[in-house]
């Protein structure tokens, strides 16, 4: 599923892994594996928090 993959360079990608316990779960950067990808809001470099798409893209979380 597209939705379960967000592009990130290796150290961003290390840093989360390496400190999860700072981090928190989900804490934005890690959709626990028992989540719906597609209901989880996740950090994305320079616009904040988003959902991420079945297509494999972004979409800005909606003020209610």
């Amino acid at each position: 599923m597209l939705a379960n993959l967000i592009l990130v360079c290796r150290a961003c990608h290390d840093t989360v892994h390496s400190r999860r316990a700072e981090i928190g779960e989900p804490g934005g950067f890690i959709v626990p594996s028992w989540a719906d990808p597609l209901e989880v809001p996740v950090a994305y470099h320079r616009r904040g928090m988003v959902r991420l798409t079945s297509a494999g893209g972004v979409e800005g979380l909606r003020s209610e």
